[in-house]
């Protein structure tokens, strides 16, 4: 998902750090706040709907934008944003021995 996908009436920027503190807090997400300098936010009703942060100044529509509430399970081919992804060998060229 990308900051781009967002860009819908529903969804409030919030940069501002009072503005992000207690979204994070009510989410149990408060020790992340200096990982999301941005989020963008769905709320209806009084509830949140979505929470997406996004850890890029300025938050640029191609950057990505990561689902932090509700969360949801990765799936199966799509890399978790947090987690290093492994060396997958693409079977090239062999290097010579002395590389």
């Amino acid at each position: 998902m990308q900051v781009a996908d967002l860009q819908d009436s529903r969804y409030m920027l919030l940069s501002d750090l009072q503005d992000r503190q207690p979204v994070l807090e009510h989410l149990g997400l408060g020790d992340e706040l200096p990982e999301w300098p941005h989020l963008l936010v769905w709320a209806e009703d009084g509830e949140y709907r979505e929470v997406w942060g996004c850890r890029f100044t300025p938050p640029l529509l191609s950057d990505p934008a990561v689902r932090l509430y509700p969360r949801a399970e990765a799936a199966p081919d799509e890399p978790d944003f947090d987690e290093a992804v492994e060396w997958r060998d693409l079977e090239g060229p062999e290097l010579p021995a002395e590389w």
